[in-house]
């Protein structure tokens, strides 16, 4: 089986941290992505995906991402305890920073989810 997603859009709202009962550290937000087509009125149309992130990640993504940021995610499509699908991100790169007009690219790449039991 494969499930791998990558989707380029914006954050939508800023990103704040929440930790889990178990001092799991996680952060959700909705990445907003603009159609590469236009719909019968000439209108690109958007879309809005739910998109998790743990610990390290989300601690990285909560300082270096905000409102409007440029962000490309690569991860795994699941369904959520809320019943909705939502991109667990496994790698992620911001794409529009001071850092990266300055040369230098930004990448993360996110260690398998650890869970404290």
């Amino acid at each position: 089986m494969f499930n791998n997603t990558t989707l380029v859009g914006r954050v939508k709202d800023n990103i704040a941290i929440k930790k889990t009962k178990n001092g799991n550290k996680r952060v959700e937000f909705k990445l907003v992505v603009t159609r590469n087509y236009l719909n019968h009125r000439g209108v690109r149309e958007i879309d809005s995906f739910p998109c998790v992130a743990w610990n390290q990640a989300a601690e990285n993504l909560a300082r270096q991402a905000k409102r409007g940021s440029l962000v490309l995610v690569r991860g795994s499509l699941q369904n959520s305890s809320k019943q909705q699908a939502e991109i667990l991100i496994e790698e992620y790169s911001i794409l529009d920073t001071q850092s990266q007009i300055k040369g230098q690219k930004l990448r993360i790449k996110i260690p398998p989810r650890q869970v404290k039991k």
